[in-house]
């Protein structure tokens, strides 16, 4: 099954590739984001979007927009998902870098 169509399926509003559960807040990891009609069409979803500033330091990026998104979605009642599941612990901490052991 196609990606998009399985994640479709899945039944996820808001979903990435992978995530990242060991930060402070478990979020989609923003490399590759995917956002449903209802989510994208939210004001909240458009505020957060104009919001975005550039940060200089990647850790900044990761606070306030990951775990922002992420953050702000779940509270009103979006559900977040990811195609890669993290399998045993072979994903912990940053599953973007141990890429081979996803597929």
């Amino acid at each position: 099954m196609p990606i998009f169509q399985e994640m479709e399926h899945r039944g996820y509003d808001f979903w990435g590739f992978t995530h990242n559960v060991v930060d402070s807040y478990p979020h989609i990891q923003s490399y590759f984001v995917s956002v449903n009609k209802c989510a994208f069409m939210q004001r909240l979803f458009s505020e957060f979007l104009e919001s975005v500033e550039k940060e200089d330091i990647r850790k900044n990026v990761v606070f306030k927009y990951e775990h922002g998104l992420s953050k702000l979605l779940i509270e009103n009642g979006f559900k977040l998902g990811s195609y890669f599941v993290e399998k045993s612990g072979l994903f912990l901490h940053d599953p973007a870098k141990n890429w081979a052991t996803m597929i």
